[in-house]
């Protein structure tokens, strides 16, 4: 593997790399000694996917599905196997879309195993894909999760338009968007609607189409605190608040 060691196995005196789970000993003598083989079959594990979001869960966290995190996470599972005894290297493949690990049953990578004498063999890694909704998309469903609010006032003549708009954001940012995000629309007086949005970037993306047919005037932005419940703890958050004025360009 084109490898320098510096640690020397306290049976053999072979050099190789230290792992705790053979007790110091190299591949060889820890498998002359235990019996233990390495067999023909895929490698078989589970991993955790946000059906909302993407993000991968690792014991009780919520990972985002960066290519170090999956390669970590996956790491830490693997060496719950039997592989835990060898010295391996997972081969990420580039074409891997880790954001859309939750539409996939299964995934499978590859790995080059260390087995003896500078030998290595390939197996591949067949990672089954169990959905679940993380904590936040669990209460974006519920309607619980928002992280900006805006309070916008408009004239009798711009409803119609406005109302277009409205629907043409929910068709391209709710309906066919990647990730969850929702948005909640109220009225709010006979000119006046306060508009919930799960994130701060899907409100940025709302004023944004609405600036293309308005003049949008901020006439307040400010944050507030609030307490909310996630999986029964109280965690601080900032949300951001908008009074919003609309004039046709």
């Amino acid at each position: 593997m084109g490898t320098t060691y510096t640690y020397f196995c306290p049976r053999c005196g072979k050099p190789t790399r230290y792992n705790s789970d053979r007790g110091g000993l190299c591949i060889d003598c820890y498998t002359e000694l235990r019996g233990i083989k390495l067999g023909q079959k895929d490698i078989s594990v589970e991993l955790v996917v946000c059906m909302g979001c993407g993000k991968i869960k690792y014991g009780n966290t919520w990972f985002e599905p960066s290519r170090q995190n999956f390669d970590s996470i996956l790491r830490n599972i693997v060496r719950k196997t039997n592989l835990r005894f060898f010295d391996f290297k997972i081969e990420m493949p580039s074409d891997l879309e880790l954001s859309s690990l939750s539409q996939f049953d299964k995934v499978y990578v590859l790995t080059s195993i260390f087995i003896a004498g500078q030998r290595t063999v390939r197996r591949r890694i067949e990672i089954r894909i169990n959905r679940a909704f993380c904590p936040i998309c669990s209460q974006k469903r519920s309607g619980k999760y928002y992280e900006s609010v805006l309070h916008i006032r408009f004239s009798r003549e711009d409803r119609s338009e406005l109302i277009n708009i409205l629907n043409m954001f929910i068709e391209t940012n709710i309906l066919r968007a990647d990730r969850l995000e929702v948005i909640d629309i109220k009225k709010n007086g006979a000119h006046g609607i306060v508009i919930r949005c799960s994130s701060k970037n899907l409100a940025k993306k709302l004023l944004a189409m609405l600036h293309r047919k308005f003049s949008v005037i901020i006439m307040n932005k400010y944050r507030e605190q609030v307490t909310v419940d996630i999986q029964n703890k109280p965690q601080r958050r900032s949300i951001e608040k908008y009074i919003i004025r609309l004039v046709k360009a």
